[in-house]
């Protein structure tokens, strides 16, 4: 118990050491819009506009089909909308204004992806300190640091926690284990469209990878398991 409780202080630690690294101009400036005019606004609005539609009665414009982009009709689902990472925005939108939740978003999006890559790593058998290292680099290394003009790329905890689910599907092939892997993709795919397309490129050389050696296995669980399979690759 007390060797876990040194690992969670130890884990906090890093992840607050990451977020002043990469957010400390933030933070000291006050919680500005510190990104430009370009992807970083329009993400906020896209986010801004999905809360109004949700919790504003009086907002009168459909979920499809934002009033920036009037007069034409269903561009929300021509843009990166971030729908799947939504629900966060909304949350701090509830008590912050609209740039400052957006800021707060950025920060909460980066110690997701600190925490899934530290429990992905440390579940499959890395040792804490390397499983933090493993998670600082992914959250708070520099090519995030290069992208923070585009928070597209932010939220990405679900593709950490779909490829653990894939590797364990495929140690030990299970339904259970295919729904996880393919319901946190479909997250992923509705938390940002691109980090989506992306993954499922690096999931076909990948499975071809992990099938290798264990082709028996597969096919006597495809042919045991068909119909659940089918469902399950279906119901996402």
């Amino acid at each position: 118990m007390k060797g876990r409780c040194w690992t969670w202080v130890g884990a906090l630690a890093v992840a607050v050491l990451g977020l002043m690294n990469l957010y400390g101009h933030v933070i000291w400036s006050g919680f500005r819009v510190q990104y430009g005019l370009t992807d970083a606004l329009m993400e906020n609005y896209l986010l801004e506009h999905t809360f109004r539609w949700a919790f504003n009665p009086h907002y009168s414009y459909p979920l499809g089909s934002p009033p920036y982009f009037y007069p034409l009709q269903g561009q929300f689902w021509r843009s990166e909308n971030l729908l799947g990472a939504a629900p966060l925005y909304w949350l701090l939108r509830t008590a912050f204004t609209w740039n400052m939740a957006m800021q707060l978003w950025c920060m909460a999006c980066s110690l997701g992806n600190f925490a899934a890559m530290t429990w992905a790593l440390q579940r499959l058998g890395v040792r804490p300190v390397l499983a933090w290292v493993g998670g600082y680099l992914y959250a708070f290394g520099l090519t995030t640091a290069a992208r923070l003009f585009h928070p597209e790329f932010l939220p990405r905890a679900f593709m950490v926690l779909s490829f653990y689910w894939v590797l364990r599907f495929f140690e030990a092939p299970s339904p259970r284990r295919l729904v996880a892997a393919a319901g946190f993709w479909y997250w992923q795919l509705l938390a940002s469209l691109y980090l989506g397309y992306f993954m499922l490129l690096a999931l076909v050389p990948m499975g071809l990878v992990l099938v290798a050696g264990r082709v028996g296995r597969m096919r006597a669980y495809l042919v045991q398991q068909w119909k659940s399979t089918g469902v399950a690759l279906l119901g996402v």
